[in-house]
């Protein structure tokens, strides 16, 4: 099963908000990362751009694509 970018957003978004945590935090960080590993770990494959912003220390549930942002 694969899941897309904008789907496991929508989703981390979705836990986050139930666990009254906000994405970007120590806290949002831990959570993603244990939500992305169990995904993993059920053979979910998840975008390498996903891995790679986690990796990195970046948010994908706070992630903000600019060009879709209206000015």
């Amino acid at each position: 099963m694969t899941m897309t970018f904008e789907t496991l957003q929508k989703n981390l978004q979705i836990v986050l908000d139930k666990a009254n945590i906000k994405a970007g935090t120590k806290k949002g960080m831990l959570v993603e990362y244990v939500y992305l590993v169990a995904m993993c770990d059920n053979n979910v494959h998840i975008p390498l751009a996903a891995e790679m912003m986690l990796m990195s220390g970046r948010s994908v549930a706070g992630y903000k694509n600019q060009a879709q942002r209206v000015h």
